[in-house]
């Protein structure tokens, strides 16, 4: 009996971060499949680490050049982006350069995806951010103009 409790709590604990990205495109590069790749860096914060932030979750995906996982990476946050309430997108030479979309919120949870597509030192580094809160689309605009992405 006490381990079924202890699995019943661990599953409860992480079921929601699973569910938070699933029926997105996005959700396989948040895989260890994806993490194993050369030039993948990913970070994942929740907790007492973003208290007063409206943020449950920040998890970010960065990928450094390889194009083909930037290409990748690109195309499904198109897809995603897509279906978006509300979108802010810039493109640069035909390509998605920068995007900021929101999401239909799940689980009375505000969902949230920023992507960033840029050249640095003559090497291609794609970010991705995937937040989820309850702070509204200002408060996650003001939390990401104080990040350093």
């Amino acid at each position: 009996m006490r381990r079924a409790t202890i699995l019943i709590i661990i599953l409860l604990s992480v079921l929601p971060k699973v569910l938070s990205q699933e029926n997105l495109n996005i959700a396989p590069f948040f895989s260890s499949e994806f993490f194993e790749k050369n030039g993948v860096s990913t970070l994942t914060v929740t907790g007492d680490n973003l208290k007063n932030t409206g943020i449950a979750t920040y998890r970010s995906l960065t990928v450094t050049g390889n194009d083909e996982g930037s290409d990748q990476l690109s195309q499904a946050v198109k897809h995603d982006g897509a279906k978006a309430q509300t979108r802010e997108v810039s493109y640069r030479d035909g390509k998605l350069y920068f995007g900021f979309y929101v999401l239909k919120p799940r689980a009375a949870l505000n969902r949230y995806l920023l992507y960033l597509d840029r050249n640095e030192s003559g090497e291609r580094k794609t970010t991705l951010i995937y937040l989820e809160g309850k702070g509204d689309t200002n408060k996650i605009k003001k939390f990401l103009n104080k990040k350093d992405l």
